[in-house]
């Protein structure tokens, strides 16, 4: 026998495997297949398994409980509704998952960290913490597969959920930075109620940021919508802040004027300024540090909300990084505001929170879009939210949709937004070459994340739609459209004005220094342009005379335009003295110089010689 090269490569073993294999197949059942686990085997090389997906914690379990599993081919008929998205629910559906979100919302809470004095060991808290951090991962695992919720992504990581514990035990104030294009959203009720538990006299807030994507309208709806369930808000925004910022630091007196309106904040809905913030931050340490001791202000929040953006509004310079990125703060940071206030950076989290299904997440900025592995879902919700009209306005495209006499619903579907905005931007594949809709989805919802499309959800109690709700801004985006492409054609005309009345100089120079210098249109275009009368020849025959336009005899030239050969001139001459055109072919033929060639010629030297 032949020594094997490797410990893997045993020709011996590896033939009495695969012939007991073949052994155990079912014969019989042709149309089946049956998952059979061999223990004989060889078994996998020992490794760590810290994450298994859906397919592999099924098939590991089932082998250990020595479970069959039989497929049978059956015919299988597909029925697809091609203006239903698969991957987004109907109507119906989110109306009835949205009612029974609202009915087990108590159920969705944060972890908590368990009681502890000055006589528990480290070693002891860390235990405890970790078995009340895996209770509470049963308990969501239980709400998402027992009862069938749909729960977002949040934090794993028990260690940044030890740097919130932290910061809220250290805060007395705690502000949650939320959106306010989705606040509620964003606003985890359960973390208030786990402040509150850990003492009573903390205190929570509510900063609804990027404020200044919202109406006035839309903004008065969301105060009601707060004051009516006794929640202390601000609308603030961390963009204009910055810009104010930059202004007084180039003029003392440039504040923008949407904010000097705001700065008194005498009405809910207004847009208050860093003034009226840090006014609010020092009436709190008045009231609640009795001890003359500074504030601590815990600044907690969804990644991608403005929590660093904020802080750095309020210091005046960059303090900490910002980006849209999960974890970039990898631990609380203290900032020193004034003598009264201090504020605590905590990493971004994502709390648990209920959703329809994974576009909404996409949408709202919580999955990272460039990560994403199915896009026509969040695509397909786009297009619901944004008006056809404004699409096309803003992105000066054609979208084409079906008819509603041939089952469509006029509202268009992911592959007719994104086929035509990958075609006008030249996003094609390389290897069909069709339209690049993943590469053009991610780059609308970035558009999306970031607010060159907005769209803004209602609260609860807003008695129309949504889409009377974001009427508002539909109607900015049309109107700025229009604005914008008008002022491009005045400028556009302005350029070709003055243009033709620089190129109509320069000829006018030119032309009256250089006298003798002139156009002229040869032929029968000349003609035409002139305004005289055509007295030519018709061209009858295929080889004719042709004149300049001062009568000479031009080089003939055929039907095309091509100038004859010279033995087709001569044809041509021979009309002018009256000689036969045979005549003037045989004379000028070759032939007579070739001789009888095909007869055989000697010369008879050979036969001298003898």
């Amino acid at each position: 026998m032949v020594l094997p090269k490797s410990r893997n490569n045993v020709g011996l073993g590896r033939a009495i495997q695969a012939d007991f294999t073949k052994a155990r197949k079912n014969r019989k059942g042709g149309l089946k297949h049956t998952t059979e686990f061999d223990p004989r085997a060889k078994k996998p090389a020992l490794r760590s398994v810290t994450q298994e997906s859906n397919l592999d914690e099924f098939l590991s379990t089932a082998e250990l409980g020595g479970v069959d599993f039989v497929a049978e081919k059956q015919n299988v008929k597909v029925i697809q509704n091609p203006e239903q998205n698969p991957f987004l629910p109907t109507v119906e559906e989110a109306k009835q998952s949205k009612a029974r979100q609202e009915q087990n919302k108590d159920r969705l809470t944060i972890p908590r960290r368990p009681h502890w004095n000055e006589s528990t060991t480290p070693e002891e808290l860390d235990r405890m913490e970790k078995e009340a951090f895996l209770e509470w991962r049963r308990s969501l695992a239980q709400l998402q597969e027992v009862e069938g919720f749909v729960v977002t992504p949040f934090e794993r990581n028990l260690q940044i959920w030890r740097q919130l514990w932290r910061v809220i035990e250290r805060s007395d104030v705690v502000v949650q930075i939320v959106d306010a294009r989705h606040p509620l959203f964003f606003r985890s009720a359960n973390l208030e109620h786990y402040v509150q538990g850990v003492d009573p006299k903390k205190k929570n807030f509510l900063l609804v940021n990027k404020a200044d994507m919202l109406t006035t309208e839309q903004r008065k709806w969301w105060a009601a919508y707060f004051n009516q369930h006794n929640i202390s808000y601000l609308f603030f925004s961390a963009r204009l802040a910055a810009e104010s910022n930059m202004e007084e630091a180039e003029d003392a007196t440039g504040v923008p004027e949407s904010l000097k309106a705001s700065e008194t904040h005498t009405e809910d809905h207004r847009i208050a300024t860093l003034d009226t913030l840090l006014g609010i931050f020092e009436t709190y340490a008045n009231n609640l540090a009795k001890d003359k001791r500074k504030l601590t202000f815990g600044l907690v929040g969804y990644p991608n909300v403005g929590k660093s953006s904020t802080i750095n509004a309020l210091v005046g310079h960059k303090t900490v990084s910002v980006s849209s990125t999960p974890g970039k703060t990898k631990h609380f940071q203290t900032i020193n505001l004034t003598d009264k206030v201090t504020l605590l950076d905590c990493p971004g989290l994502v709390f648990p929170s209920f959703a329809t299904t994974q576009a909404d997440l996409v949408l709202d900025g919580v999955l990272p879009i460039d990560q994403m592995r199915e896009h026509t879902g969040p695509s397909a919700m786009l297009a619901q939210r944004i008006p056809k009209e404004v699409l096309e306005n803003i992105y000066t495209i054609r979208i084409r949709t079906r008819p509603k006499e041939e089952g469509g619903s006029g509202v268009p579907s992911a592959e007719e937004v994104l086929f035509p905005y990958a075609r006008a931007r030249g996003y094609m594949r390389s290897n069909h070459g069709t339209p690049d809709d993943s590469r053009a989805s991610r780059i609308l919802l970035k558009d999306y994340v970031n607010g060159k499309l907005i769209y803004v959800h209602p609260p609860p109690n807003y008695p129309d739609s949504d889409m009377e709700f974001n009427k508002e801004h539909h109607i900015n985006y049309l109107s700025s459209a229009a604005e914008d492409i008008g002022r491009k054609l005045q400028n556009i005309t302005m350029k070709d004005k003055l243009a033709l009345r620089e190129s109509e100089e320069i000829d006018k120079e030119y032309f009256s220094e250089n006298p003798h210098v002139r156009s002229f249109v040869r032929g029968t275009a000349a003609a035409d342009i002139q305004g005289i009368e055509y007295k030519g020849r018709n061209m009858t025959q295929s080889f004719q005379r042709r004149l300049n336009d001062d009568g000479t005899p031009k080089y003939p030239m055929n039907a095309q335009g091509k100038p004859l050969s010279r033995r087709k001139a001569r044809q041509i001459s021979t009309q002018e003295v009256g000689v036969s055109p045979d005549a003037v072919l045989a004379a000028s033929s070759k032939k007579h110089n070739k001789k009888n060639k095909r007869t055989k010629q000697r010369s008879g030297r050979v036969l001298d010689d003898f």
